[in-house]
């Protein structure tokens, strides 16, 4: 039996003593050449940008409403979705061009809308920018 040991004991010591004098040599190279390789990492800190995300979450249900009669469009202050421009659109926080443009392209390939609801529709627009956006909107 003892041969075999031997021989299944010699090349994990050999593996092992390889590793252990070349990370002696690298480290001793490492303080001997004085190269210090320490990583850094930076990271970049922007400011966020008021697109029609962070717009959304900012805007509540009852701000949205207070402000839905600063808008031009019909006797209550409301847009009409069906001749809404894309600058009207922009007028209503949290609407940016990608908003926008889909309720456009949404009116130029389903027709006008029927009922404000079809706004839930268009993609990313779910309950949450529903209930902020609808005080600014109507159809007719």
């Amino acid at each position: 039996m003892q041969p075999k040991r031997k021989e299944f004991l010699f090349p994990i010591l050999v593996v092992i003593s390889t590793a252990a004098i070349f990370f002696v040599i690298g480290y001793s190279a490492s303080v001997l050449l004085g190269t210090n390789h320490t990583m850094t990492t930076e990271i970049a800190y922007a400011e966020p940008s008021h697109t029609e995300e962070t717009s959304a979450e900012a805007t509540t249900i009852a701000d949205a409403a207070a402000q839905a009669t600063t808008h031009k469009a019909t006797p209550n202050g409301k847009i009409n979705l069906n001749t809404a421009t894309k600058e009207e659109l922009l007028s209503v926080p949290g609407i940016g061009e990608t908003y926008a443009q889909r309720i456009l392209d949404y009116r130029e390939v389903f027709g006008p809308f029927v009922d404000l609801s079809q706004l839930r529709e268009i993609q990313g627009i779910g309950e949450k920018r529903y209930a902020q956006w609808s005080p600014y909107f109507t159809v007719s």
